[in-house]
């Protein structure tokens, strides 16, 4: 079965109104907002799931930390193609 696209989650938080990347353990328990965010190397999300642990938040948060992760996922799959070393994939198939 071919590899159709690369696939990659991160985690991201609102901290005091910072939005963090990867949040370690401590980081995450104090977090007023935690997402997970999953998508592909295309750029479509599989799954957003996000929760105000402590706080409510803004559209404008939660641009900031889809942001965050679209980078963040960004950085994953250009290591798992450099892993890879330039696999041609059978994206649409």
């Amino acid at each position: 079965m071919p590899l159709k696209d690369f696939l990659a989650a991160v985690s991201v938080g609102l901290l005091s109104d910072s939005a963090m990347l990867d949040l370690c353990y401590s980081e995450d328990f104090a977090a007023d907002v935690d997402m997970n965010i999953i998508m592909t190397g295309q750029g479509k999300y599989v799954e957003i799931q996000g929760a105000g642990e402590e706080a409510s938040f803004t559209r404008e948060q939660m641009d900031r930390m889809l942001s965050l992760a679209e980078t963040g996922i960004g950085q994953l799959i250009d290591l798992q193609k450099d892993a890879l070393g330039g696999i041609v994939l059978k994206i649409g198939r």
